[in-house]
C-alpha cells in the first residue's frame, strides 16, 4: 500500500502538512512494510508451524524481488511507447505484467519460507 501513496504525498502535504519523504528513506521504508506484511502472512497463513528465521527470510526475499520488480516495471515505462500506440488500452497489458511480477514474488517468498519447514522434518 505505501507505494501507491507516492503519487499522493504533494496531496497529503498539502492537506495534513505532512512532510515528503526523502525517495531513499521511502524505499526503506516500503522495503520494511513488505518485509513485515509478507513475513506476519507467511507465519499465520500455513497450517503448518513456521520458525520465525524461516518467516523472516520469505519477507526479505519477497520485499527485495517486489522491489526489483518495480524498478524494472518503472525502467520499461519510462522507455516503452505502448501508451503513444495504443493509448489508455495499453496500459491492461502492464497492469497484467505488474499483477504477475507481484504474485510471482508473493510465491517465491512463499516457497522460501516453507522450505525451513520440509527441512525441519528431515
Amino acid at each position: 500500500i505505501l507505494p501507491l501513496l507516492g503519487p499522493l504525498q504533494p496531496l497529503l502535504l498539502y492537506l495534513a502538512h505532512i512532510p515528503l519523504l526523502p525517495p531513499v528513506l521511502g524505499h526503506v521504508l516500503t522495503f520494511l512494510v513488505v518485509t513485515v506484511m509478507m513475513g506476519l502472512l507467511y507465519k499465520i497463513l500455513p497450517s503448518a508451524p513456521t520458525r520465525w528465521q524461516d518467516v523472516f527470510l520469505g519477507g526479505v526475499s519477497t520485499a527485495i524481488l517486489f522491489e526489483i520488480s518495480k524498478m524494472v516495471l518503472a525502467g520499461y515505462l519510462q522507455f516503452s511507447t505502448f501508451e503513444t500506440l495504443y493509448g489508455a488500452l495499453g496500459a491492461f497489458p502492464v497492469f497484467l505484467l505488474w499483477l504477475y511480477m507481484a504474485w510471482a514474488s508473493v510465491l517465491f517468498g512463499a516457497e522460501v519460507a516453507a522450505a525451513g519447514i520440509t527441512h525441519d522434518d528431515h
